[in-house]
């Protein structure tokens, strides 16, 4: 029953008119990968995938149908989340929504991804770091303030002795 769960939330639909699309990959060689797509779509005479990689370059790849109306194609490629839009070609021709192979269901390590970082970002997500900033902010500005008050002359006293000088302020005796 769990195979049966996991298999249903790798289907993914492909958009309007277009049924599940799946994609999986195995590693080849150190930086390629071996991409199996595959998309249902009733009534299609011709259909292509178009891979993109992002900022990259595109390639057109026919798919070949396969019977009951599933279409799919194996191509090598190298280690990359690729995005693909499905197209239809024919009388009324139609694209569908751009998908990424990880939306289609490859594993990230198989591409060569890291974990996202936002599992790296929660590591350092602790309240009294903060407090740990703001306590090493304070004395700087202390030590800061310090500095401008000996060099403006706030330490010297006239007669070279403070603690005298204080104390006949105050009227106190020795």
């Amino acid at each position: 029953m769990t195979w049966l769960a996991a298999v249903l939330l790798l289907l993914v639909p492909a958009g309007d008119g277009f049924g599940e699309a799946t994609a999986s990959a195995d590693q080849i060689g150190t930086d390629r990968i071996r991409i199996e797509l595959e998309v249902r779509i009733e009534g299609a005479g011709s259909v292509v995938a178009h891979v993109i990689e992002p900022g990259g370059r595109q390639e057109t790849v026919s798919l070949a149908d396969r019977g009951g109306g599933e279409f799919g194609a194996v191509l090598e490629s190298r280690q990359v989340d690729l995005v693909v839009v499905f197209e239809v070609l024919g009388e009324e021709p139609r694209q569908s929504d751009p998908l990424r192979l990880t939306e289609l269901g490859v594993d990230r390590e198989t591409l060569g991804m890291v974990p996202p970082l936002v599992d790296l970002a929660e590591e350092d997500d602790d309240d009294t770091s903060q407090w740990g900033w703001l306590g090493l902010g304070l004395g700087a500005a202390a030590l800061s303030l310090l500095a401008v008050w000996v060099l403006a002359g706030g330490g010297d006293s006239p007669s070279g002795d403070g603690v005298a000088e204080a104390e006949a302020e105050l009227d106190l005796e020795p």
